[in-house]
């Protein structure tokens, strides 16, 4: 039996609004943020195994000149949660300088990282779609890129192994969703599985000819067992915290406790 299936059991509730995961007790109590850090990444993999929905999460950006024309733009990285594969997801954008500054000559290259949009600009629409507040100004999306990591997201991979932009989105799975999944015999007209499109719940597209080229990287990184609430990001990140919640009865930290362990020392503190 999976983690999620304990909980599940439990009468607990394990359910995504928006690239939100929210995880509490039979009580309605939100379970304790140290083991949602320490055990988030497993549920996430668990609710994609038993929809057959690719998850996926931000893991950094960089920009660059891509293609034959050498096209300016910014690439953001994304983990597939379950198979540890990268994936690219390339939008345009500016990397000169508008205006002269005591930074730098109008027209001279941003430091590396930093790039320019507009308000109507794809990335811009796109992190709006992702439930983002905007920074305080549109030069400054380098600062706050971490803020991506925090919205778990699902969408297509092309043949070339790059999302396909039009078709990611925010994870949206009402509890009652992830339940039916885990009970039923999954058939393809349940879920979707990792070889088809996502042709029920998404609108067809073209391939972006703009997308850069990203190879497979296998492995999940180490820091994917990082909770969203708890992220760290460095000073070009920004920064991002999460809320308190109800500390454990046992004086045995959720990292050294079993899954079975914890979930007895849960229902003891509830």
């Amino acid at each position: 039996m999976t983690l999620l299936q304990k909980l599940l059991a439990r009468g607990g509730a394990v359910y995504l609004e928006a690239g939100q995961l929210t995880i509490k007790s039979n009580e309605g109590q939100h379970l304790p943020e140290d083991w949602i850090c320490q055990h988030q990444t497993q549920l996430l993999r668990d609710i994609s195994a038993a929809t057959g929905l690719p998850i996926f999460q931000y893991q950094g950006h960089s920009t660059g000149r891509y293609g034959r024309y050498k096209a300016s733009g910014v690439t953001l990285r994304y983990v597939d949660l379950v198979t540890g594969e990268q994936h690219a997801l390339t939008f345009n954008a500016d990397l000169s300088r508008d205006r002269t500054t005591r930074y730098g000559k109008k027209g001279q290259p941003l430091p590396r990282g930093q790039f320019r949009v507009g308000n109507n600009h794809a990335f811009t629409l796109y992190w709006q779609s992702m439930g983002l507040p905007l920074p305080r100004r549109l030069s400054a999306f380098h600062e706050c890129m971490g803020k991506l990591k925090t919205v778990i997201v699902t969408g297509v991979v092309a043949s070339d192994s790059k999302l396909d932009k039009a078709l990611i989105k925010p994870l949206s799975l009402s509890c009652d969703e992830i339940k039916i999944a885990l009970d039923i015999k999954k058939t393809p007209d349940n879920y979707p599985t990792r070889n088809r499109q996502l042709s029920d719940n998404y609108p067809t597209s073209t391939p972006d000819k703009e997308t850069a080229e990203s190879p497979k990287t296998k492995g999940v990184q180490s820091d994917l067992s990082t909770c969203a609430n708890q992220y760290e990001l460095s000073n070009k990140e920004g920064t991002y915290k999460g809320t308190s919640f109800k500390p454990l009865v046992s004086n045995i930290s959720p990292q050294e406790q079993s899954n079975d362990e914890w979930l007895n020392d849960y229902d003891a503190a509830s």
